[in-house]
């Protein structure tokens, strides 16, 4: 049994905008209550600067520890394809070395 849900994009966006008015008025009522126009670092240059680099260095090292993972996973399936190719060759020397004694077949 096959269950369709269909849907529609403004009904999904008219559910959207209250949150982002929410938010939106939100920030608003925290800076007028501070008395101060910044409240966050997203309301000052040097701040927003200094945030969007600690950004930067925590996205760079969840790269790097995807890149090592992944560095791991190369050389794990290189080993099993190595190892797969030694036990061939010795599958094939066993097979081969009966029939080379056999006089029939060099024949």
């Amino acid at each position: 049994m096959y269950v369709v849900i269909n849907t529609t994009s403004p009904p999904a966006t008219g559910a959207n905008n209250p949150a982002t008015s929410y938010a939106m008025r939100q920030k608003s009522l925290d800076r007028l209550s501070s008395g101060v126009k910044i409240v966050r670092p997203a309301d000052d240059a040097d701040s927003l600067t200094v945030s969007i680099k600690r950004l930067a260095s925590r996205r760079q090292s969840t790269v790097a520890v995807a890149t090592s993972n992944a560095v791991s996973l190369l050389e794990t399936q290189e080993g099993a394809l190595k190892l797969s190719g030694k036990l061939r060759e010795r599958m094939n020397v066993r097979r081969l070395r009966p029939n080379s004694s056999n006089k029939k077949l060099n024949a």
